[in-house]
């Protein structure tokens, strides 16, 4: 695409969420939202722009007070030793570090957080629970590790939850934290952009002649 639009003196509109291709191949920028163009210049200041629009939406805060037990926080990291800010642009070969707070006010002793991963369509892809059985602190926080090189480049978001096994469900959040898988170099990056499903799983072949 590059060399077309320096050798043949094209100019060529180049769409895309991969800001490393991005950064790349363009010398100006276009950042729409909704339809509406929001801003307009170089490449390296859409990209930062975009950057911050997409950090502003991927974490979830509840700010208001309750007596019950309920989710604080959801936030998504690089690993464990990354600072507060959450991430929401992974490699395909990066873990993705899901750091919930859950406020517990009456110290409830014993009930099961929730997480489902979903694609872009909202259809959910697994899901992984994680019981307490002697709570004994008003904040408790936890950290749920999906490890890289599992999932395909493509929109991902989660729902997270709160239950009590069988008797009542606390808190359930739907489609929050969305952040975005880009391939940055597998052996799958020739499929980019082709519907090859979310996930990339290690199978062992053989070959008999």
């Amino acid at each position: 695409m590059k060399d077309v639009s320096l050798n043949d003196g094209r100019t060529v509109l180049f769409v895309s969420h991969n800001m490393a291709a991005v950064n790349k191949l363009c010398n100006k920028g276009l950042l729409m939202s909704k339809g509406e163009i929001e801003h307009y210049g170089k490449t390296a200041n859409i990209v930062e722009r975009y950057l911050v629009k997409q950090n502003e939406e991927s974490f979830y805060i509840n700010n208001s007070e309750s007596d019950e037990i309920c989710i604080k926080s959801v936030k998504l990291k690089k690993n464990i030793q990354s600072s507060e800010m959450s991430d929401n642009t992974f490699s395909h070969n990066e873990s993705i570090i899901v750091a919930i707070d859950i406020i517990n006010s009456h110290k409830q002793n014993t009930f099961t957080v929730g997480l489902a991963l979903l694609d872009m369509y909202k259809e959910k892809l697994f899901t992984t629970h994680f019981e307490i059985t002697s709570a004994n602190s008003n904040n408790i926080k936890f950290e749920c590790a999906i490890p890289g090189d599992i999932l395909n480049e493509g929109k991902y978001s989660f729902d997270v939850a709160i239950f009590q096994k069988g008797i009542a469900v606390n808190e359930y959040l739907s489609d929050i934290c969305p952040f975005n898988i880009y391939d940055t170099g597998s052996e799958m990056f020739y499929q980019v952009g082709e519907k090859i499903g979310p996930f990339r799983v290690k199978c062992k072949w053989s070959l008999y002649v």
